[in-house]
């Protein structure tokens, strides 16, 4: 098993103190280094969700992605509150993505976390497409996580009238595990609790019922080894799924995996601001004074955009609207600059009309950084599905992106676009490769006058739906970055 350890990720902030406020660096090295170790582009042998259902109205899967020449001998651990489910095995051709139905291969009726293990490298991601208790439809995607970590940390959080948010926690260590939440407030404050969750084992927390009703929070997830005397700190998984009706209309879910760190910069590539769409950015600041925040908006149609700087309150949770920032109706991507380190992510609740599709919805994404080769896993183009790509490009220079679409069943289409310095580029995935296609894919950045010099650039995969023709909704990934 793969972990963060010695409490890397709370570490973050003291070694970033030392930084200029809103100074020229991007990203600190022991930062990059860190989440680096947690995803990358080339893939993982190993990849941990901790958030699955397979009950009634929830149909769960896990997409792979071989970017490799050679066959991937696969085998997924289920885990659920009870017990650890034998094994099963898969085997994923070379150079192609590969779908597995969670609900056949660990059976119907369960809460259940999976631990993947491959002969090979590959990418892994977790669509669920849903009917919540009767009351809510869509679907989500989720990133994994190719590391545990002792701490992980959610900017996003809401328990208000028509919203249920859940904490999903895996452990798969063979001993017990404390887990100490901490939620902190809009305005600022924490309230504190525990929870034991045991070996091998999926635990649930009900944020409404553990934290309060009518709360804008934020979360800090600790793990220790049970009983351990003194503590030592234990690698877990942790996730935040949330089933919602917005504004009384629009209904969906959402999920996020954790952060096992905080930076001074995120950056999200997509968001929209056009009617019936409502994207914000939610901030989170676990220090004990209060931050300031410069948030820089990138569209396709304008020079950056620069409100005033935001202020979030020492061990507090900002909400910032992105609507009224920019105005209505534009493509936009966001720059977030802290004085000190913070945790980003971006909600959006939509109405989504497309041709021959209107579906009501909303997904969250968790901050990234710029980097010159991303990869994703998941990608579908079959009646009812609208896939797309967003790329930033915050560099003064032009960039080009080579973007190598990897279809089910093996074979590939390779396509190329140019993205204007400090400007973002949205492309309709279903134009690209076509119609009723299961496709991952692998993007390279370079300058455009310069073709052997790499050009980072901010990439997601925004998706809206029409699942069986009943359940609508979206959802967005920021897939995994390399270099």
């Amino acid at each position: 098993m793969k972990e963060i350890r010695d409490g890397a990720a709370l570490t973050l902030a003291a070694i970033a103190l030392s930084a200029v406020a809103f100074g020229g660096i991007s990203v600190l090295p022991s930062e990059k280094g860190i989440l680096e170790a947690a995803v990358s582009v080339d893939g993982s042998t190993e990849w941990y969700f901790a958030e699955g259902y397979t009950g009634p109205g929830f149909h769960e899967y896990l997409t792979l992605l071989n970017q490799g020449d050679q066959e991937a001998e696969v085998e997924v651990a289920y885990m659920t509150s009870a017990a650890m489910l034998p094994p099963v095995t898969h085997r994923v051709p070379a150079r192609s993505r590969y779908t597995i139905l969670v609900n056949s291969d660990a059976g119907e009726g369960l809460e259940v976390s999976a631990l993947i293990r491959s002969n090979k490298p590959l990418l892994a991601e977790r669509p669920m497409y849903f009917d919540y208790r009767g009351r809510y439809r869509g679907g989500h995607v989720g990133r994994g996580a190719a590391v545990t970590s002792d701490r992980w940390y959610f900017a996003e959080g809401y328990t208000g009238p028509g919203f249920d948010e859940y904490l999903t926690l895996l452990n798969p260590n063979p001993f017990g595990c404390r887990v100490e939440v901490e939620y902190l407030l809009k305005g600022g404050g924490k309230i504190r609790r525990e929870h034991v969750v045991g070996g091998g084992r999926r635990y649930t927390v009900k944020v409404n019922d553990d934290a309060g009703s009518g709360l804008e929070l934020s979360a800090s997830v600790a793990a220790f080894r049970e009983g351990s005397e003194p503590l030592l700190r234990a690698g877990i998984v942790a996730e935040r799924p949330m089933y919602f009706l917005y504004s009384g209309t629009v209904d969906g879910g959402s999920v996020s995996l954790g952060s096992p760190v905080l930076s001074r910069e995120w950056y999200f590539a997509e968001g929209y601001t056009g009617d019936f769409f409502y994207e914000y950015v939610t901030i989170m600041n676990p220090a004990d004074v209060d931050v300031g925040v410069r948030l820089t908006y990138y569209t396709d149609d304008s020079p950056p955009l620069y409100p005033p700087i935001v202020h979030v309150p020492a061990f507090g949770r900002e909400t910032v609207m992105v609507n009224t920032a920019v105005g209505w109706g534009r493509n936009v991507s966001v720059r977030v600059e802290a004085e000190r380190p913070v945790l980003a992510e971006r909600p959006v609740y939509f109405h989504f009309i497309h041709g021959d599709i209107t579906v009501r919805g909303g997904d969250v994404a968790g901050g990234s950084w710029p980097a010159s080769a991303w990869a994703a896993a998941e990608g579908y183009t079959g009646p009812g599905f609208r896939e797309f790509l967003t790329i930033l490009n915050r560099d003064t220079a032009d960039a080009m992106v080579t973007v190598t679409y990897l279809l089910g069943g093996g074979g590939e289409i390779i396509r190329e676009y140019e993205v204007p310095a400090e400007s973002r580029r949205t492309v309709l995935v279903n134009e690209e490769v076509g119609e009723s296609i299961e496709c991952g894919m692998a993007a390279k950045s370079r300058k455009l006058e310069d073709p052997q010099t790499p050009l980072p650039v901010v990439l997601e995969r925004p998706m809206y739906f029409m699942y069986g023709g009943s359940w609508g909704g979206g959802h967005v990934s920021t897939g995994y970055p390399g270099d």
